[in-house]
């Protein structure tokens, strides 16, 4: 064939095979461990995209115990911690609502023999924006409707993200690389549904390492000025529309036999000072007694891990370089840490003052003594309480479209 027609025939053929190999390569080396029963080649590279990922990796573990909740539980809630018993995997995933929560925990009992659920019940993914799961969730991959009925997951859904995109380009050619970033050996693994924090490097624009201070600052600022200030639970007529996931979830796990074990994570004392900088002291005490009440009508406690004690208020270190032993930054707390909710919620003990359970009964005596610890942290360290308040916006202060999640 020759002329223009021709001409234009012989490129789109070109284009047409050129497209086949990229998506036949991508799917071949499968940086994401969607389409091979193995999982990844190189683990690491689901902390890109964890949504697209954990559904899959859950039904290749078919674990007994599941680890669900935010980035905070992702990264500091060991799967291979001794006090979880048979196999464990951990669900969490950046920023989860509720909503996704409890497709998760739908989904993962369709695909697992699931005989235990620790549940993390966080403030700030209980926000009432309209919202009800972050980008990159998926209906399709899940084996169970949104109404309730089974259903294979449909992996078709997903070929647009791992043989159709630029990033999915990137991560498979740094898969056949091995190479992860510069200085990043290849043992910084997902592990059972944990991102190793390790991997997780905080650094400067400039490529420099952030010191504590520094990770603790920006962290904080997220919070003080984009993520609390737009925060809104109850809606105009007073009801929480978000907990009404929670009491899903509850039911879930009572029909199926379950062991569900709920808990607020772990904030330091500048975070949740932060919280109340903003004008959401009341916000959270509200939010506290409506999971309470919740729970409580299923004879279920809420573990409460926020109070201020030697864990939650361990001193930052000063600008310049240092270490902390139980947080990465406000919010997100280390794997040592997590050892000790998980020890609290599983064995029954712990350092005193971490983990209280909260019912109904004595619900306002705690949250009267939390905030008293709280006043007594704030006069013991003015410096810190000093740069919170220089740099909370309150909600009145200036719109903000969207909370987001904790990075």
């Amino acid at each position: 064939m020759s002329g223009p027609g021709g001409y234009l025939a012989t490129l789109l053929g070109a284009l047409a095979a050129g497209a086949c190999a990229v998506v036949g390569g991508l799917l071949a080396i499968d940086p994401y461990g969607v389409w091979r029963d193995q999982g990844p080649r190189v683990p690491a590279f689901v902390m890109y995209q964890p949504r697209l990922f954990k559904p899959h990796d859950v039904a290749r573990h078919r674990p007994e115990t599941l680890l669900l909740g935010t980035s905070r539980v992702e990264q500091a809630l060991d799967p291979l911690n001794p006090l979880l018993e048979g196999r464990a995997y951990n669900l969490a995933v950046p920023g989860a609502r509720p909503y996704e929560l409890l497709r998760q925990l739908e989904h993962a009992c369709a695909v697992a023999p699931v005989k235990r659920v620790l549940l993390e019940v966080a403030f700030f993914s209980f926000v009432n924006d309209g919202n009800e799961h972050e980008a990159g969730f998926s209906e399709a991959r899940l084996a169970v409707s949104p109404a309730g009925e089974a259903r294979p997951p449909w992996r078709l859904a997903d070929l647009a993200d791992t043989a159709w995109s630029l990033e999915s380009c990137a991560a498979a050619w740094q898969t056949r690389r091995g190479d992860l970033g510069p200085g990043t050996p290849l043992e910084l693994i997902y592990l059972y549904g944990r991102n190793n924090p390790a991997f997780v490097l905080s650094v400067n624009p400039d490529g420099t390492p952030r010191s504590r201070r520094e990770t603790f600052d920006a962290n904080g600022l997220r919070f003080l000025t984009v993520a609390y200030p737009a925060w809104k639970g109850a809606d105009a007529a007073g009801r929480w529309p978000q907990i009404a996931r929670l009491d899903a979830i509850a039911r879930l796990c009572r029909a199926r036999g379950i062991d569900l074990r709920a808990f607020i994570t772990p904030e330091h004392a500048r975070q949740t000072w932060a919280l109340r900088a903003c004008g959401r002291w009341d916000d959270y005490r509200r939010f506290k007694q409506a999971a309470t009440a919740t729970l409580a009508q299923h004879a279920l406690p809420l573990w409460d891990f926020s109070r201020v004690c030697a864990e939650t208020a361990e001193e930052i270190p000063p600008a310049g370089p240092g270490t902390m032993r139980w947080w990465r930054d406000g919010g997100h707390y280390t794997v040592e840490l997590g050892d000790l909710v998980l020890r609290r919620l599983l064995a029954g003990d712990g350092p005193a003052g971490f983990g209280v359970a909260l019912d109904p009964a004595g619900l306002e005596a705690e949250l009267a003594l939390q905030e008293r610890l709280l006043a007594d942290w704030g006069a013991t360290h003015p410096d810190e309480v000093a740069w919170v308040e220089r740099h909370a916006r309150r909600p009145a202060d200036q719109p903000v479209a969207s909370a987001g999640h904790a990075p």
